[in-house]
């Protein structure tokens, strides 16, 4: 049988997170970012920053743990 992997995210004013869960109890990865929407004057730009900080996790862990098949 294989394996299920789910990504579960949350994103609050407080913080955002990702985790990488495997068959539903078993956590592969987890990352949680701090706000930080104040070091930037643009919500947008917090936006982007924390998208390429999660993105970055999600690609290293997935290829880390072969999650991802070869074209």
């Amino acid at each position: 049988m294989k394996d299920i992997v789910c990504l579960a995210i949350e994103s609050s004013c407080d913080e955002t997170s990702m985790s990488i869960i495997k068959n539903g109890t078993e956590e592969i990865a987890t990352v949680v970012l701090p706000p930080i929407a104040a070091k930037f004057s643009v919500p947008s730009t917090s936006l982007n920053a924390q998208r390429k900080v999660l993105l970055a996790f999600f690609k290293t862990k997935g290829s880390e743990n072969g999650f991802f098949e070869e074209a």
